[in-house]
């Protein structure tokens, strides 16, 4: 049980993660947008 939660901790960091690069895509996206009217 201690192991799965070690794992289940593990992916939630890896849901943070993706959220976070997520983001950033967002941003690149906004960037691409600004360059475009730019």
């Amino acid at each position: 049980l201690l192991k799965m939660n070690d794992f289940n901790r593990n992916l939630l960091k890896t849901n943070d993660f993706g959220r976070k690069l997520l983001k950033m895509n967002d941003f690149g996206r906004k960037l691409l947008k600004t360059n475009d009217f730019g």
